[in-house]
């Protein structure tokens, strides 16, 4: 099916591909072609076609408000695919590499963060001052000494073009720009 994906998308031929480790009811597959590298999403049976049509148009819709998100492959002029001899649907759509930096005490969404990233197999890198404790197991956790904005003056300083920072300090966000 991965191979059908690739083909229907006109996207090179596999060279190797794994399943993702992560995932919810979904099956995320990291597939390699000379060319680049891709997510296919399988969408789970149990998902009407109806909702793997709007989690698709959610994708576009956001990707076309200026959301930062994978480019989706379209085949006969859409992003959801389906195959027939299966009956799977699924989407096949650019990996992103790079790193998640997250300002973690200024952050309510780090555990949705954290599940999302991991799907993708995107690293994160979490920062806090000490007057904070945190792991989950997955993130890369630096803590920086106590002191006004330390944590935040430390991500900002690391982060790169490419790379995404999560935030809902306004301060943090504008430098990170």
């Amino acid at each position: 099916m991965v191979r059908w994906a690739m083909a229907a998308c006109s996207l090179s031929p596999v060279v190797r591909w794994a399943v993702s480790e992560v995932g919810y009811d979904d099956c995320n597959i990291m597939a390699d072609t000379r060319d680049g590298r891709y997510v296919v999403k399988i969408f789970h049976t149990s998902r009407s076609p109806a909702l793997c049509a709007r989690y698709v148009d959610v994708v576009r819709r956001v990707t076309e408000a200026g959301v930062a998100h994978p480019r989706l492959h379209r085949a006969d002029g859409s992003a959801l695919l389906h195959h027939r001899p299966t009956g799977n649907r699924l989407m096949v759509m650019d990996r992103v590499e790079g790193t998640t930096f997250l300002d973690a005490d200024a952050c309510p969404v780090k555990e949705i963060l954290v599940k999302a990233a991991k799907i993708r197999e995107i690293p994160v890198t979490m920062f806090l001052d000490t007057s904070h404790v945190l792991s989950d197991g997955y993130s890369t956790v630096i803590t920086v000494d106590k002191g006004r904005d330390s944590a935040d003056i430390r991500l900002v300083n690391l982060i790169s073009p490419g790379d995404v920072v999560v935030t809902q300090d306004y301060g943090v966000a504008a430098v990170s720009l």
